[in-house]
């Protein structure tokens, strides 16, 4: 994760404004000055799916954090988490196929993460999608936010030489 929000920065990608923390003093630093609501906990290495928290309180995410970079809770996955503004909303996103040059969009898809129906519970590995999603849930100005996304990462990948083929997610 840190990878890509480097990635992100580097190519003027729109991301949530973040905060990685290499060690638990920057991290429990973080979360002496903001308020639990407002920010994400995120293991920086893969999670199963489940490295994301959003905290209900400030006890909570020292625990969590503390958890998290001493490897109890991912092992190394969390060795380094990422402090992300939280996002609220309807979750959408662009699938694109990826030749290791170019990419073709497939579709947008609505995500849906949260355990509980109304967006309540905690994260999960996903709930489930649907696809295709279309307007009023996406509007016209948001679709040519997303393609200029990956027009923006289109040229980082290619910036980078990065020539794998893939799924652009």
């Amino acid at each position: 994760k840190t990878y890509a929000n480097e990635f992100m920065e580097a190519y003027d990608i729109p991301k949530p404004a973040t905060l990685v923390a290499d060690n638990l003093e920057s991290g429990l630093l973080f979360i002496k000055g903001r308020k639990p609501e407002d920010y994400v906990i995120k293991a920086d290495g893969l999670a199963a799916g489940k490295g994301v928290v959003l905290p209900k309180s400030k006890q909570q995410a020292r625990k969590i954090v503390t958890q998290m970079m001493s490897g109890d809770l991912f092992g190394e996955a969390g060795e380094r988490v990422l402090f992300q503004k939280r996002l609220h909303g309807q979750e959408v996103s662009m699938m694109a196929l990826y030749d290791g040059r170019n990419a073709e969009v497939l579709f947008l898809a609505q995500d849906f993460k949260r355990l509980k129906d109304k967006d309540k519970g905690p994260n999960t590995g996903g709930m489930g999608s649907y696809a295709p999603v279309q307007e009023p849930l996406v509007s016209s100005d948001q679709l040519s936010q997303m393609h200029e996304t990956l027009a923006k990462t289109l040229h980082g990948l290619r910036d980078r030489k990065i020539t794998d083929p893939g799924v652009i997610y």
